[in-house]
């Protein structure tokens, strides 16, 4: 269980400077070029280091990395995974930053994991990609859903606990650390790639160039299916208001208007439709109502009864908090005419 490292490499894993083909060594990996990438406890850490990090915990989780490779080169044994008894120290830890405010009185007192219902059904032969997987709460959804799933993130500390949350599970998940905005990975590797709460922290060229690579590696005819948060719903103009309308700064959200984020979706991965995920705020997940004190519950659940409403009210598209986009690769190459 857990980081699968052949079968990642067989499947696609690349160097993220120029997608060139790499090796194992005894310090890690290494492609043709001579970039050097480690490997802690088995997942591999491909981070560029000529650009500047979208987030700092890029630049620590490089070093880091460094650290704990040459620990285990020095043992000569690869870090074991840990074995987890009860809910993960990282997820008691972060379920706010995951969650959100509805999650505040849960922290440190989780009595299990909070894994979301996956929006789609898939198979076993369907390759998804998880970007922004953070502890791997969508990716664990996802494999629970059918599908073979890879997570990618840039926080190694995240990513070796979604690894060993994964093992404790008994899901067959890979994990890869890197830059969004450069994926190890080659071109149309992928049939379906998610992503949640993760891309509004970007700015635009960020953010345009991590779209840019999911329209690469996404296979013809595949599916992305991305959530984002919507300007005008009622929560998202509370926040915008609350920091004086300024413009965002480092790693705060992003409030874009969604016809504007559905055209930009549509020219860079293809043609893009838009639905609802959920009203009063971002993240609260109708699958973690048993956790939820009983005042959050009720507006879970009418936040729940909005969306359903929404598929026939479209309009409230305009209003909702928190949308999905779901885009389709072309199974041809788009003409520039």
């Amino acid at each position: 269980m857990g980081t699968l490292l052949p079968e990642l490499t067989a499947q696609g894993l690349c160097c993220p400077y120029d997608h060139g083909t790499l090796q194992r060594e005894s310090r890690g990996l290494i492609c043709a070029a001579g970039h050097r990438f480690p490997v802690v406890a088995g997942v591999p850490v491909l981070l560029r280091q000529d650009v500047e990090p979208s987030q700092a915990k890029a630049r620590s989780a490089w070093q880091r990395a460094l650290c704990l490779g040459a620990q285990e080169l020095t043992t000569s044994v690869a870090t074991a995974t840990p074995v987890i008894q009860g809910v993960h120290p990282v997820v008691q830890q972060s379920i706010v930053g995951t969650g959100g405010n509805y999650y505040r009185s849960l922290q440190g007192q989780l009595t299990r994991y909070p894994i979301p219902y996956f929006p789609r059904c898939g198979t076993n032969s369907e390759r998804l990609l998880d970007i922004g997987c953070g502890w791997g709460r969508w990716s664990f959804a996802a494999a629970q859903a059918g599908f073979c799933v890879t997570g990618v993130d840039h926080d190694l500390d995240r990513v070796l606990a979604a690894q060993q949350i994964a093992q404790q599970l008994g899901l067959r998940i890979s994990f890869i650390v890197a830059d969004l905005r450069y994926l190890p990975l080659r071109p149309q590797s992928f049939e379906r790639i998610f992503s949640y709460s993760v891309l509004q922290h970007f700015d635009e060229p960020s953010f345009d160039s991590a779209i840019g690579e999911v329209a690469r590696v996404l296979r013809p005819g595949g599916l992305s299916l991305i959530q984002l948060p919507n300007r005008w719903g009622a929560a998202s103009l509370y926040h915008q208001l609350a920091r004086g309308c300024r413009p965002a700064r480092d790693y705060e959200v992003r409030y874009r208007a969604f016809r504007t984020t559905q055209r930009r979706l549509t020219e860079i991965i293809g043609p893009t439709s838009c639905s609802v995920d959920g009203f009063i705020g971002l993240n609260a997940q109708i699958a973690d109502l048993d956790l939820m004190p009983w005042t959050h519950r009720l507006v879970i659940q009418m936040s729940q009864r909005l969306t359903q409403l929404s598929r026939w009210l479209v309009p409230l598209q305009y209003v909702a908090d928190s949308l999905y986009f779901e885009s389709c690769s072309p199974t041809k190459p788009q003409s520039n005419d």
